[in-house]
């Protein structure tokens, strides 16, 4: 099977530039920003060789900054508000789902 043209295309994307920014200075202060890479490809072809496809996707999200300033260097995680709602509401939901099943149990008990 022949390597599909979008392979190099999608390696190509994944380097260490696309994970950490430039270097920013600024009043003796350097920021490299950091970002978490993600993706995946696939490729399909039909009965006989007939009708093939290909697909990628590749995402990205920050995840934290570099800040140096003279010898010290610091880490300083992102803060995404969106996860930590999503998480808050899991919690709420499997605390929800385990009190009923507590409530529902002791209903049948009596």
């Amino acid at each position: 099977m022949p390597e599909p043209e979008f392979l190099p295309q999608f390696a190509d994307r994944f380097t260490p530039k696309c994970v950490f920014s430039d270097p920013v200075q600024q009043d003796g202060v350097t920021i490299i920003t950091a970002a978490e890479m993600r993706g995946g490809g696939g490729m399909r072809q039909g009965a006989s060789g007939a009708g093939s496809r290909t697909g990628m996707g590749v995402g990205a999200r920050p995840i934290g900054a570099y800040v140096m300033q003279g010898s010290r260097v610091r880490w300083k995680p992102a803060f995404d508000l969106s996860r930590v709602v999503f998480r808050g509401q899991i919690v709420v939901l499997s605390a929800l789902l385990v009190a009923g099943w507590v409530l529902s149990s002791r209903v049948r008990a009596k």
